[in-house]
Formats: structure tokens, C-alpha cells, sequence
């Protein structure tokens, strides 16, 4: 069964041991720059609204991996792998 996770974590504590567990469990996961946690609720649903398209398509063609999203949303705009 595939997983997916969204998160402001970097999932960088315990010697990379969360994210090794991840990439064990084959979940997708997708990390929101640090930009994001400065943002109140209603900009943040603003650019979530932009990315999720990106988003949906990104997880439909690739399964498993962490993938950076960033803050500023252009059209040539690519998810980033970590």
C-alpha cells in the first residue's frame, strides 16, 4: 500500500533513521520549505491551492522518495527530490 505524508519536518533527527524508515515503508513524502511555516493559514491554503495540481500528478508518476515542495509557485516550477 502506497503512503504519502506531508510535513514542515525535515524528518532530520535520529541520524536519518525517520527517514530511512520512510523510504523502507515506500511512503511518498513531501516536505514543505521552511518559507511555508512563516506564512498564517490563509497564505498558506493560497499556495497550496497552486502547488496541489503539481502535486497529485508528481505522486500519480513516481512512488516512494522525499520531494522538497517550495514556497513561491511559477508555471516551470519542479518539485525538488532530497
Amino acid at each position: 500500500m502506497r503512503g504519502y505524508v506531508i510535513s514542515l519536518d525535515k524528518f532530520t533527527k535520529s541520524r536519518g533513521a525517520e527517514r530511512e524508515a520512510l523510504r523502507r515503508a515506500r511512503h511518498t513524502v513531501y516536505v514543505l520549505d521552511s518559507q511555508w511555516a512563516a506564512h498564517k493559514f490563509w497564505a498558506k491554503s493560497t499556495q497550496w491551492v497552486l502547488w496541489w495540481p503539481q502535486v497529485l500528478e508528481h505522486a500519480r508518476l513516481i512512488e516512494g522518495g522525499i520531494h522538497r515542495i517550495p514556497w513561491r509557485h511559477t508555471s516551470g516550477k519542479k518539485l525538488l527530490s532530497l
